[in-house]
């Protein structure tokens, strides 16, 4: 173990020692990092096991961390490849190729995977959730919320309104029930038949038949209802006559 004095502070720095290998008896010092290759590296072993750029060791608070550079032959801890950024205390043995370095200058510690260490982002303090937000809700009744059949638009249209017939209040309700009852008379001319050529013409007139009013009138109108029945007779009759003269004359 070696101590250091850096600005007043004491500080502890590991160490690799070659145990085998071409290098054997050989001591690192780690005070940031070291590559450890073929060629183009810290340290530089000439072992055909050994890749270019194999590992890299390096000095971290209370351990030696140690990665593969994705080497052909690996890189192995305690005889333990590792294919991840491991952490070693002192004691331990990496492997590569024929060549190892053991360990020393801090305490033993068991190896672990640096991606094993928690993470501080995930382990941090998280704001509790308000409980009116997460709370649960009550689920809309269905009945509520389902569809409803559209009206038909021609049961809902607007109908016109019936003209309501007006009665004569001082007609008695016989009279205008028996006036209900019988058709109005027409006062269309009927059209006459055509004559045959060659023939005489003969004109006829057709002429519906009378029905008089069934009902009666009571308090002393009796004796009236014959006047409208002489006056509507005869003006049947002299319209008849007018028809024969004017067909007549033609």
């Amino acid at each position: 173990m070696q101590a250091v004095k850096d600005n007043c502070t004491l500080r502890v720095v590991a160490s690799l020692e070659i145990r085998s290998g071409p290098l054997t008896g050989r001591t690192i010092e780690l005070k940031d990092e070291v590559v450890i290759g073929r060629e183009n590296a810290d340290l530089t072993i000439d072992d055909a096991e050994i890749s270019r750029r194999h590992a890299v060791v390096r000095s971290v608070v209370g351990a030696v961390e140690v990665e593969d550079l994705g080497s052909s032959n690996g890189t192995f801890v305690d005889e333990q490849r590792i294919d991840a950024p491991t952490r070693v205390g002192g004691g331990a043995k990496i492997r590569l190729g024929a060549t190892v370095l053991e360990v020393t200058g801090v305490l033993p510690v068991q190896a672990t995977r640096v991606s094993e260490v928690a993470d501080p982002q995930v382990t941090r303090a998280r704001p509790i959730v308000d409980p009116q937000v997460t709370k649960a809700r009550s689920i809309v009744d269905p009945q509520v919320t389902r569809a409803r059949a559209t009206v038909d638009p021609q049961v809902t249209r607007a109908r016109p309104i019936a003209q309501p017939q007006t009665v004569d209040p001082g007609r008695a309700p016989a009279e205008v029930a028996a006036a209900a009852s019988v058709p109005a008379p027409s006062t269309r001319a009927p059209a006459a038949p055509a004559a045959a050529p060659g023939s005489a013409r003969n004109v006829s007139l057709v002429v519906g038949e009378f029905v008089p009013p069934t009902a009666r009138r009571s308090r002393g109108l009796a004796s009236r209802s014959w006047v409208p029945t002489v006056l509507s007779f005869g003006t049947a009759v002299l319209t008849a006559i007018a028809l024969v003269i004017y067909f007549a004359a033609q």
